[in-house]
């Protein structure tokens, strides 16, 4: 399975040193999404990381995705140079909800 990753720039270039081959650089949400669906259709991709900022603009897209019951890829929000976006919707925590039936705390 292949990791991919879709960021900006300083994002994208800091995940390149750490060895993820696949990083997009993507400047609107418009852009992200696209580079998404194309990361869906590709062959072998598990995990698709994309930062929180990009995420807000695709938002309804992400949610759809995390609707359906397919396993993979898995889509983690990561965030980028500017930090963590303040309230955000935690994907991972509603879909651990959603397996487990209880929220997981820390």
């Amino acid at each position: 399975m292949r990791i991919a990753a879709i960021g900006d720039q300083t994002t994208v270039a800091g995940l390149r040193l750490v060895g993820i081959r696949e990083a997009h650089v993507a400047s609107t949400g418009e852009d992200a999404e696209r580079k998404f669906e194309e990361l869906l259709g590709a062959e072998g991709v598990g995990l698709i990381v994309i930062t929180e900022t990009l995420a807000e603009g695709m938002r309804q897209r992400l949610l759809r995705f995390a609707e359906r019951k397919a396993a993979v890829p898995i889509v983690v929000e990561i965030p980028d140079k500017l930090g963590p976006l303040p309230k955000k919707v935690d994907i991972i925590k509603k879909l651990a909800r959603r397996a487990v039936g209880v929220e997981v705390l820390k």
